[in-house]
């Protein structure tokens, strides 16, 4: 009897580090964002107090056009455009500063507006079924 309860609590251990270890980033899920044809319109989720800085790799932190900062009351959503914003390229990464007195939090996301919408929306439901072991590679 002792040992089957020791068993249990291995199994029950083991499922908890399991799904801690699969747990998706956070960070993933507050940026979204949608293509058009000559622009994308990107939206990342912020967290009160911080201030976000939100710009692309082509530009220059006094460029408007490219780059933003948002105020921690502000919503966070830019309209790039591709030909000034990514070098006409369809793919390419965002730059999100969170900053809130010296701590800064750096993320990078990449934008792929090569792919059309309706297979990234269903990427996205092999990812949630994917998370829920239902869906097989």
């Amino acid at each position: 009897m002792e040992s089957f309860k020791i068993n249990l609590a291995l199994i029950f251990f083991f499922i908890a580090f399991a799904s801690a270890i699969n747990k998706p980033d956070p960070e993933e899920y507050r940026f979204s964002y949608i293509c058009y044809e000559n622009s994308v319109v990107v939206s990342f989720e912020q967290q009160l107090p911080y201030e976000v800085h939100l710009y692309t790799v082509s530009s220059d932190k006094n460029e408007s056009e490219c780059s933003r900062i948002f105020t921690p009351n502000e919503p966070a959503v830019k309209e790039l455009n591709f030909k000034s914003c990514s070098y006409a390229a369809r793919k390419f990464q965002v730059y999100v500063d969170e900053q809130y007195g010296r701590s800064l939090k750096q993320h990078f996301f990449l934008v792929n507006c090569q792919v059309p919408e309706f297979q990234r929306e269903i990427s996205i439901w092999k990812k949630l079924l994917q998370m829920f072991k239902l869906y097989k590679k």
